[in-house]
Parts: structure tokens; C-alpha cells; sequence
């Protein structure tokens, strides 16, 4: 599988707090992330908002499954904020964490 790799800062900024630029990048990795696996670099990026997160890997991971998330999408490089804030996304999606 080809790895695809996305820079969160360089690409959508160090704080991340808009739906619609989440929804973007959701749209992003739908298309890209079928023969491919993406991986989410986090490096730099101070804060992410629960809407962000859950526009991004909250829906990801409701619409797709945890199965398909955990094959196709990696996150790197997170602190460990921004790391609770995305696991939380997806609890709050699934009802169960990651």
C-alpha cells in the first residue's frame, strides 16, 4: 500500500478550529486513501478544536469504521492535546475508543 503524507501545519495552520477546512481535508482522504494509506503529520500544530476534530476523524470513523480508519489514516506527530482531542472525537462518533 503507498503512503501519502499530509502536513497538518503547513497545509491548515497551527490551530485547527474550522469544520468546513476539516470537511476538506475529510474529502481529501476519502479519495485519496483507497489504494493508499495517508498519514496525518501533527508536528507544529498547537490545538485542535473538538469540531475539527470531530468534522475529521469523528465522521471518518462513523461513516467508514474503525477498521477502515485504523488501515487507511495514521496520525504522527501529535502532542498529546491534540492527540486526546482526536480519540475523543472518535468515542464520542463510535461509542468506544480507538
Amino acid at each position: 500500500m503507498e503512503r501519502v503524507d499530509v502536513k497538518i501545519a503547513d497545509r491548515f495552520g497551527t490551530h485547527l478550529s474550522s469544520r468546513s477546512r476539516a470537511a476538506e481535508l475529510r474529502a481529501q482522504l476519502e479519495l485519496e486513501s483507497r489504494p493508499t494509506r495517508t498519514e496525518l503529520d501533527f508536528h507544529g500544530v498547537v490545538l485542535v478544536s473538538t469540531s475539527f476534530a470531530d468534522e475529521l476523524i469523528g465522521v471518518l470513523s462513523q461513516e467508514r469504521g474503525l477498521n477502515w480508519l485504523r488501515d487507511h489514516v495514521g496520525v504522527r506527530g501529535a502532542s498529546d492535546e491534540v492527540l486526546q482531542v482526536l480519540l475523543e472525537a472518535i468515542a464520542g462518533r463510535t461509542g468506544r475508543a480507538a
